[in-house]
Formats: C-alpha cells, structure tokens, sequence
C-alpha cells in the first residue's frame, strides 16, 4: 500500500513535492508466456472448467501484458510545482529541448541507462523532505523498485521501503474526499474534467503506450519519430496534469 501520512489534503501544502508517472511497454514473449502457465483456475473448479477459462486468461495477459511485474518501463515523466517537466526515456528520441516546448528530454540507449539516469537526477534532485504526487502511484512505485531489482540496480533513494519521503496519491485524495461515489478506482482524465482543468492537448490514452512504442521501433520509422515524441509529451503531460489537480485538492491554488 502507498503510504499516506497527512490526516487531510491541507496538511500536503506543507511540503515541497514533484510529481512522478510512468509509462510501460508490453513485456516479453517469454514474460508473457511465464504468466499463462501460472494459471490454476480456482480450486474449487473441475479440470474441464479450468481449460475452458485458460484460453481467456491467457488473452487478457497478451492484451494488458504491460500491466505484468516484467513489463519494460518506456518513460518515466517527472515534473515539480512551478510545472518544470522532464522526462526519461531509451526511445527514438534525442536529449533536449521538444521543439516549440520547454520539455526537457534525456534519452538513454537502455531501460538500464535510463534508470540510471534517472536515479543520478532523483538522488541530487528530491530533498528527503519531498513528497511524491502521483496518480494511482500503487502501481507507478512498485513498477519503478522492480525495475531497478531486474538489473541488478539499487533504486533511487526516494523509492526505498524506509524513505521519509511522503506519498501522496491524488486518485486517493480524489476518491476520499472530493466524490459523494464510492470510487474503488477513477481515472486522471476524469479527475481532471470534474476539477475543470482543460487536458492540454492530450490525443492519447494511457492503454496504448505500449502501441506507440512498438510503432516507433518499427523498422521504417527514424529516429525522432513522431510515435515517441507523442509518447513522451502524453507522459508530461500527465504529470503536469496531475500536479496541477493535487495543488487544487490541497488548496494550494484558487482565491
């Protein structure tokens, strides 16, 4: 579970804080193919139920196969309260400035390099002080801690289960107190809609990230080719969207 230590939205004005999202790739055959063979069905099932279920199961772990533990990290989007975004990545796009924006991009050849890359800037960047914002961060932290442990890697020290870093999950803040619903889960773009916060141009949904990696590798795309540039702005985007309800639901923002 994503620690929560402040008793009401107010008290998270009280720190400084960046916003962090990922976005992943699908994960491997072999990955994919691991998951499948896991399955049991339920105990209580008859053999012939448990077959007619596995070819079920198996289709939804192909079609959401970036949900899975093994699945690659493409990007990881970080932004902080005045709205400076960077984002880290190992696609088809160079280090830099996205033209006509103050994106800053720092691009790794690896997943590998990318982590590292982003732990040397998390280490020198996050004060122990900082609070993580981010959206449905059960899945971002967890997501980030594996992949350092795949290769071999010692996360960020932000991520480490003893950090005194706060994290603040703005669906949770959201869920709890801002919908008379009892909302077990809703989504950024729906938070944002409700809060009145335009989208700022997003043309893509967080479901096919792993399509617009795998259509950037392609082999007849270049190098900056537009399928990861729109990755890579959905990804900030997020974050600055984010960043901008949780300075909103705490009262950071408003007459």
């Amino acid at each position: 579970m994503v620690k929560q230590d402040f008793k009401s939205p107010a008290t998270a004005e009280l720190l400084p804080a960046i916003c962090l999202d990922i976005e992943t790739c699908h994960a491997s055959l072999e990955a994919i193919e691991a998951e499948i063979a896991l399955y049991k069905g339920q105990s209580n099932w008859k053999a012939e139920t448990i077959e007619a279920n596995k070819e079920k199961h198996a289709d939804k772990v192909r079609e959401k196969s970036a949900l899975l533990d093994s699945a690659p990290i493409a990007t990881i989007g970080i932004c902080d309260q005045d709205g400076d975004a960077v984002v880290f990545h190992w696609l088809r796009v160079d280090s830099g400035k996205l033209e006509n924006s103050v994106l800053s991009i720092k691009a790794g050849e690896t997943e590998r390099d990318m982590l590292l890359a982003f732990r040397d800037f998390s280490n020198t960047s996050i004060d122990r002080d900082t609070a993580i914002v981010g959206f449905n961060l059960g899945f971002d932290l967890p997501k980030l801690r594996l992949a350092y442990v795949r290769h071999g890697l010692k996360p960020p020290e932000f991520l480490l289960p003893n950090t005194p870093n706060q994290s603040i999950d703005v669906m949770r803040i959201f869920t709890r107190y801002y919908s008379t619903k009892d909302l077990p889960f809703v989504g950024l773009d729906e938070v944002i809609k409700r809060l009145g916060i335009a989208p700022e141009g997003k043309q893509m949904e967080g479901k096919e990230a792993p399509v617009y990696v795998a259509k950037g590798f392609e082999g007849s795309e270049p190098d900056n080719n537009q399928w990861h540039k729109d990755l890579i702005i959905y990804n900030a985007l997020d974050v600055l969207l984010t960043m901008r309800a949780f300075l909103i639901l705490t009262g950071q923002t408003g007459d």
